[in-house]
């Protein structure tokens, strides 16, 4: 069951972020500015989700991995470590910075580095669980495999 839970969490958090990012590239590009703060707002009150959603998942796959070892299971961990970190202490305040920016009407060139920066690290936290995505899906698979074709996969 906790497989489950951990698959579902990590998938929300994979599509909140990709909504983050298509959302606020959608809006920049395309629409004006009373749709660009909303977006922005609504950005920015996604993320009361987005990181306990991402603890969640950190700890359920913790608990997973307690009893696992190898390369794949240290690869996850420590790729989940900078997901963390990128969103508390990239995302976060570039949304939070974004947003207050949008509600005042300044879409100067503050704010678009920091959206830039926003987009590099919006793709690279979207690399990350991807790779994390793909290695829980060979975990998963590996574990439905019966001994004899363990030794023939690997």
């Amino acid at each position: 069951m906790k497989s489950i839970f951990h698959a579902m969490f990590g998938s929300l958090v994979l599509a909140l972020i990709f909504l983050f990012f298509t959302s606020s590239l959608v809006a920049d590009f395309w629409y004006t500015q009373d749709v660009i703060s909303s977006v922005k707002s609504l950005i920015l009150q996604g993320f009361f989700w987005l990181i306990p959603m991402l603890v969640i998942t950190g700890f359920l796959g913790l608990s997973l991995a307690k009893f696992r070892q190898g390369r794949m299971i240290e690869s996850k961990k420590k790729r989940m470590l900078w997901i963390l970190l990128i969103c508390i202490v990239i995302l976060l305040p570039a949304a939070y910075r974004l947003n207050s920016s949008a509600q005042r009407g300044e879409f100067d060139i503050v704010y678009s580095v920091v959206q830039s920066i926003e987009y590099l690290f919006d793709l690279i936290t979207l690399t990350l669980l991807g790779l994390n995505f793909r290695d829980g899906v060979k975990l998963v698979s590996r574990e439905s495999m019966s001994p004899n074709d363990r030794e023939i996969n690997s």
